[in-house]
């Protein structure tokens, strides 16, 4: 058995013990250092190999968390309480996210938060079926290359046809990068033949007074990502991987990046 084969098949057994539940199967996948590909990975050594380097293969935890960090996965846990309460059958009723949100995020983050969240009451998705609610997979992408896992935010279905979200936050609006829809929508072809696929990021802007905003605290956007392009989506992991799997067996990394927007500097110049 082969290297990817089996390291397929141990994901697939992490995947199926966490019962569909993203944060432990990623938790899993850290800890156990199974080794895998994902488009945060592909994304993170083209920006820079000495940011891969430190985040993961050292596995260095920032600290303090930064306050974006800590206020984007509230934010997506708010989110996905919402959709997990409708698929449950309890409606679309609104919580309190109060007890959501982090003893630690100061006032402003939490003023962040509120807004964002009643932006998010706002634009529900209404009228789909909804599947699955942070959606963890893995799948094969080619002989020579590690499996591919990723997270979905949001699968919904409408007509047997399916739509995917991704949820976004930050302080303004940021262009998207095709390549994480061509890997969703590759997911979807092939644990769904014969349906189609749309994805959307739904962009949430931190504001700290939604009366008194002169742009959109929200964009909701449709991605296209044409399948038949595939080998050019492909083109571009193989690329990223060959870098991954030379620094994962040694090789010294560049520092290549634009230091200014990245989290890790501090280590860098420390």
């Amino acid at each position: 058995m082969g290297k990817n084969t089996e390291a397929y098949r141990q994901i697939s057994e992490v995947l199926a013990h966490s019962q569909g539940d993203a944060d432990v199967f990623v938790d899993i996948l850290r800890k156990e250092k199974i080794q895998h590909l994902s488009f945060s990975q592909i994304t993170t050594v083209e920006f820079c190999e000495y940011r891969y380097h430190l985040q993961y293969i050292e596995m260095r935890e920032l600290e303090p968390t930064p306050t974006y960090f800590a206020k984007g996965k509230a934010m997506h846990e708010l989110i996905a309480d919402t959709y997990r309460g409708m698929q449950n059958g309890n409606g679309n009723e609104a919580f309190s996210p109060n007890e959501r949100i982090s003893d630690k995020m100061d006032a402003e983050g939490e003023r962040h938060l509120m807004n964002a969240y009643r932006v998010h009451r706002e634009h529900m998705w209404m009228g789909y079926e909804i599947e699955a609610v942070e959606h963890p997979f893995v799948m094969e992408i080619e002989a020579g290359l590690l499996p591919m896992v990723g997270v979905i935010d949001l699968v919904l279905r409408q007509n047997g046809d399916f739509t995917l979200v991704d949820h976004k936050t930050g302080r303004d609006f940021y262009p998207y990068d095709v390549l994480q829809v061509a890997i969703y929508a590759k997911h979807i072809e092939g644990a769904h033949a014969g349906k189609s696929c749309r994805l959307f990021y739904d962009h949430y802007r931190w504001v700290n007074n939604l009366e008194r905003i002169r742009k959109p605290a929200f964009q909701r956007t449709e991605v296209n990502a044409e399948l038949s392009d595939w080998g050019e989506y492909l083109e571009r992991i193989r690329e990223g991987a060959v870098k991954i799997e030379r620094l994962r067996e040694g090789g010294t990394p560049t520092q290549n990046g634009k230091c200014f927007m990245c989290p890790y500097r501090g280590m860098c110049w420390g």
